[in-house]
């Protein structure tokens, strides 16, 4: 028997550089709160915990945790849009190669569709 080959990739810090982008945004919206905690803090702290998770845990807001997760994606856009997103580097020749062999590629991510779209956009350039 004959077997398939598949291959699944997260997106976020495996193909697409995003750990940044998402600390930042973060940054700002903690700032926002009241909280001043730099990116680079974020990302030591928190890497692989769920926003919701920590802000929860370290915020006291008036807001909804639906609505502070809107307004962390509207800051993501806005830094998307000045900086761009940029693929991990070597991703894009390794797509190339796996699509030599018709290997089929998944990508899974717990974040929208549009973002998954906009993030793998800069393979397809």
């Amino acid at each position: 028997m004959k077997r398939k080959i598949a291959v699944i990739f997260d997106l976020d810090g495996t193909l697409v550089d995003t750990e940044k982008i998402h600390a930042e945004a973060e940054s700002r919206l903690l700032s926002k709160l009241g909280i001043k905690i730099t990116p680079q803090k974020i990302t030591q702290k928190y890497a692989g915990i769920s926003t919701e998770s920590y802000i929860e845990k370290i915020a006291k807001y008036k807001k909804s945790l639906g609505d502070l997760m809107l307004e962390k994606n509207k800051i993501i856009n806005d830094i998307v849009e000045k900086n761009g997103i940029y693929p991990i580097r070597g991703m894009p020749d390794f797509f190339s190669y796996l699509d030599t062999f018709k290997i089929p590629i998944f990508i899974t991510s717990l974040y929208s569709t549009e973002w998954i779209k906009k993030c793998l956009d800069v393979f397809f350039k």
